[in-house]
């Protein structure tokens, strides 16, 4: 592994006896690195303070070791001599700065060949002499993977004559430094040696400037910056990965800037002058000294962001214990969304969590580990032509992210992977019969249905570990991450310092809303992502923008994506204008064909009191269980078994595949088998608060208010009594639904309309899952597993008012079933397909995740699947930041 701390390496630095060298020297120490001061002499100069040794006492002083080197880098035996001796104190060099610098700032007809000569001999010939004898050393460091670096103190290359005319011979010798970093970078890549520059934005108050280019005059410095800003830099730039940061011309505020920098006052020699009015320096491009400069210049910074609008949760009890996941709901790790009403279920508003924390909604989610149906991955690839998402091009990437802790199939399951899978039997001795609704018929049990089929019934898989959660901020980690702007992957051992995976270059920024991506048109007339825009969550943080040199890819599901892409312009043309949001590509699917899995659920009596929150009731016996062991109730979410069915669930499926493999649908009802009492959550999840109209027939006799109270505290003495639940799950819904923004104000939760069940299709099949379920109840029943079912009492009585027929016969009509689906359903939490990817013009994203008509900007979660898979969106979610990955080296 790189070692890319800075404690113990060796610093060559030239020119270090005062100014910025002396600063930058000091501030490395502090790290306790070994500093080599090279300096032509060490005689105390008439004018400039500080000498060589002077600047080794202060270098020890803070830290380090210093050695001091009488050295003029225009002679190679000088620098041979130098660099000897450094080697020989410290045993290598890893570090070279090159700050030695002179300087002359007249015009050509004032210029003497003399001041020419020695610019040039120092500038350019001793840059480049005292590289190539030290390079050798930074070679063999590059094989001790120690993370070698070259520093040039040069400007950026800006060929712009107001930069030659008032000083050629300067901006001929300055510019020499620059160009041999861009030359050396593309040389030394191979070693994995970062070349880079350094630049101050503003002028900087070093003696030199002082006597050589003000004379002293205080009100001028007092514009100036201490040379402590460059030191922190400096340091900042020789923290990264040398292989990774390599070749960049940075601005010292700009490098700060991207570390979080926000309050520069400190780094002013006067905090009362106005940034406005501070000194600028030579060389600075005026685009940089906007009021922004971050949005140009940190896209010099090689670094890696994650900007999350939450916190890290990794020591939260919600998130790490199984069991709580639903306290982590409605509160301050969830955005809290909600649609707008829906009509065809009685104008309800369904709440839609999603998690606002690092690790997203595989934070707060209930854990279950599902792929999907290879149907649905082949069905990408043949009716939108996605040949490299079929199933046989995705399944070495979900093999390679698997963990499995127990005996799989290893054609189609990984064992070595990052992710954790697991199947956990929380009650100890495995919920009694939630596998026995095929206990008849043995052919439809189905040990893994993430291998060879899906079909049938079996334990449920689930991202726990040891008791705890496993989601994408958490576990062990082998590289797993995109080098750009955005994780796929566990966080935590990528930014813990202590970790074999820690990444130097990854920034992780909690509490900032990516308000849009910026946007610029090029010259060409192309659109490119050169950034994005946060704006605070929190209090006491500044806004910014943080740009990109690469690319910039939104993570940010299929609620944010869409409406961070329509905040950008990129979007409905016409619905955006409305709204006064600039459009820069017209991309009418930007939010359009929003999927999500329904359900609804049925329960019944539980006779073996065996559900988990029956077992809560030895609350000590649960806590122990879970703090020595990982086990019991606490270490698991619930839905310990599940089961996939096509139109009928006892249908041999295994025999239809192989008679016509080609006709084999993907399932289209996934049944989640709970072994719990329903918390009294659930009643705020159907939002029955919301509900409108429940009259089936006249509205005489009717009272809305009294229907919507009896129907909550009906569901909620439902959750007071031991009961096991079904929750029949629509996997292919018809219904299709749209995200939309309502203003520019990014913080405003954008319009969510999944249209529930506007395609009668959807009742229907909902309907057939129901009675599904029922038969799966007689078996159970048959083995005195459960009681009677619960019915609602509340649909009955209404049925039986307008139709006359009595409860028994109510309850068994395909009518009571539908009145249970529109009154009673909700969502599963897995919205998808609002960035539709496609190779039609229309689609938001190509086959390679890229935005359709800007460059530089990806897409890659849920929103950009064509179609919702067979299952829970989770597992599809984090292969497809993977398939990201292999796209990009690609």
């Amino acid at each position: 592994m790189k070692d890319i701390r800075l404690k113990g390496k060796t610093v060559f630095i030239t020119g270090g006896s005062r100014g910025i060298g002396l600063e930058v020297a000091v501030r490395l120490a502090k790290e306790g690195a070994n500093i080599a001061i090279a300096a032509k002499t060490a005689e105390p100069h008439p004018k400039l303070p500080g000498t060589i040794y002077t600047a080794a006492k202060d270098i020890e002083a803070a830290g380090g070791k210093a050695l001091p080197l009488i050295c003029d880098i225009r002679f190679e035996n000088d620098i041979q001599n130098a660099v000897n001796k450094t080697v020989e104190k410290f045993g290598g060099i890893d570090i070279l700065i090159n700050n030695a610098s002179a300087i002359d700032l007249v015009p050509m007809e004032q210029a003497t060949l003399k001041k020419y000569d020695l610019m040039n001999q120092i500038n350019a010939r001793g840059t480049w002499l005292t590289s190539k004898i030290v390079l050798p050393h930074l070679i063999n460091s590059s094989k001790l993977k120690r993370n070698p670096m070259i520093l040039m103190m040069s400007p950026p290359l800006d060929m712009s004559k107001k930069w030659f005319a008032p000083h050629v011979g300067y901006t001929i010798a300055k510019y020499s430094m620059s160009m041999c970093a861009l030359g050396l970078s593309g040389e030394l890549e191979e070693y994995g040696i970062g070349v880079n520059c350094l630049w101050p934005l503003t002028g900087i108050d070093t003696s030199a400037v002082s006597n050589v280019i003000t004379d002293g005059e205080k009100e001028v410095m007092d514009t100036a910056r201490k040379p402590e800003i460059m030191a922190e830099a400096a340091f900042s730039i020789l923290s990264q990965d040398g292989a990774v940061f390599n070749g960049q011309f940075c601005i010292d505020e700009e490098v700060l800037r991207v570390q979080g920098v926000k309050n520069f006052n400190k780094f002013k020699n006067d905090p009362r002058v106005p940034d406005d009015m501070l000194m600028p320096d030579f060389f600075v491009p005026n685009e940089i000294k906007g009021k922004h400069p971050s949005a140009k210049m940190s896209k010099v910074l090689n670094s890696n962001y994650i900007e999350e609008s939450g916190n890290d949760s990794k020591s939260d009890p919600k998130v790490n214990i199984p069991a709580l996941f639903p306290e982590s709901q409605q509160g301050p790790l969830d955005w809290n969304y909600h649609t707008i009403r829906q009509p065809q279920t009685y104008n309800r508003t369904h709440f839609w969590p999603r998690g606002k924390t690092l690790g997203g909604s595989s934070s707060i989610n209930a854990m279950l580990w599902v792929r999907g149906n290879q149907a649905d991955y082949d069905l990408w690839a043949k009716k939108y032509g996605l040949s490299n998402w079929s199933y046989e091009n995705v399944l070495p990437i979900f093999k390679r992210m698997e963990n499995c802790r127990y005996p799989v199939d290893e054609t189609y399951r990984g064992k070595n992977g990052n992710i954790d899978v697991s199947i956990k039997i929380g009650l100890g001795k495995g919920p009694k019969g939630t596998n026995s609704g095929t206990k008849d018929t043995d052919e439809n049990l189905n040990f893994d249905y993430n291998a060879e089929t899906q079909f049938g019934a079996g334990l449920s898989q689930t991202n726990v570990w040891r008791g705890k959660r496993v989601n994408t901020n958490h576990g062990d980690l082998n590289y797993f991450f995109i080098n750009l702007y955005v994780v796929i992957g566990y966080l935590q051992g990528l930014i813990d310092p202590g970790s074999k995976d820690f990444r130097s270059n990854l920034f992780v920024l909690t509490h900032r809303h990516v308000a849009k991506v910026v946007l610029e048109r090029t010259e060409s007339g192309n659109i490119k992502a050169v950034g994005v825009e946060l704006v605070p969550e929190a209090p006491n943080i500044s806004p910014e923008i943080i740009g990109c040199s690469k690319e910039v890819i939104l993570c940010a599901g299929a609620v944010n994506s869409p409406q961070i892409l329509q905040l950008s312009g990129i979007g409905n043309k016409e619905e955006l204008e409305q709204l006064g949001v600039e459009v820069f590509v017209d991309s009418p699917e930007v939010g359009m064909n929003l999927k999500d899995h329904i359900q609804c659920s049925i329960s019944a009596e539980d006779l073996t009191k065996t559900t988990y929150t029956d077992t809560f009731t030895s609350a000590a016996s649960a806590l122990f269980k879970y703090f020595t062991k990982g086990s019991g109730p606490l270490g698991c979410c619930g839905i310990e078994s599940m089961a996939f069915s096509f139109n009928s669930f006892l249908v041999n499926t295994d025999k239809y595949a192989a008679q016509s493999p080609e006709l084999m649908p993907p399932p289209n009802i996934q049944i989640h088998f709970l072994v719990a009492r329903l918390n009294k959550r659930a009643a705020d999840l159907i939002n029955f608060r919301s509900f409108e109209g429940g009259a089936l027939g006249k509205y005489d006799a009717f009272d809305e208010k009294l229907y919507r109270e009896n129907f909550e505290n009906e569901f909620k003495n439902f959750a007071a009594h031991l009961s096991g639940a079904m929750l029949c799950t629509l996997l292919k819904p018809k219904s299709t639904g749209s995200i939309k923004i309502k203003s520019k104000n990014p913080l405003e939760h954008p319009i969510i309309d999944p249209r529930y069940l506007t395609n009668d299709e959807d009742i229907q099949q909902l309907v057939d899952g129901l009675l599904e379920c029922r038969k799966i109840f007689d078996v159970l029943r048959k083995y005195g597993y459960i009681g009677k079912e619960n019915y609602v009492k509340c649909i009955v009585s209404e049925l039986m008012r307008v139709n006359g027929r009595t409860f028994e016969e109510i309850v068994q009509t395909r009518e009571y079933l539908v009145e249970c689906v529109k009154q009673r359903s909700t969502t599963l939490y897995h919205p998808t397909t609002t960035c539709r990817m496609g190779t039609d013009a229309r689609s938001v994203v190509d086959e390679n995740l890229r935005v359709r008509g800007v460059k530089c900007l990806r897409v890659a979660d849920a929103s950009i699947m064509p179609e919702i898979v067979s299952g829970n969106t989770n597992a599809p979610s984090i292969m497809i930041g993977n398939k990201n990955i292999f796209i990009k080296k690609k």
